[in-house]
């Protein structure tokens, strides 16, 4: 119920940008706190939806998952919540993932 409330004013919230920040900060605590849901590419993720639906970002996706059988290490710089360092850690990769932002590390460590 709360999420759907938060998805029906975000439009409104978006001109304003303290009220964003403010939403963005309440919503990202609220997905903190959800299970992790199980992926099509067979690893858990907390927070974005697209991502743990296996719509996000389809045409890196696929290119990340041809060049993984041919590396050892992958270094993922601004990993943001860690959909590309998951894949790389469901297929036996040794990832180091570099996140600046706060709330970002927090679900990559979850």
């Amino acid at each position: 119920m709360l999420k759907q409330f938060i998805a029906s004013v975000k439009p409104i919230v978006e001109r304003f940008p303290r009220l964003a920040f403010v939403y963005r900060f309440v919503r990202d605590r609220w997905q903190m706190y959800e299970e992790p849901k199980e992926t099509p590419m067979g690893f858990r993720l907390v927070g974005n939806k697209s991502m743990q639906h296996g719509n996000f970002e389809p045409v890196e996706t696929q290119l990340v998952k041809k060049i993984l059988p041919n590396v050892d290490i992958v270094i993922n710089i601004g990993a943001n919540i860690g959909y590309y360092s998951l894949m790389a850690l469901s297929n036996e990769k040794y990832v180091v993932a570099f996140e600046p932002i706060d709330i970002n590390v927090r679900y990559l460590l979850r």
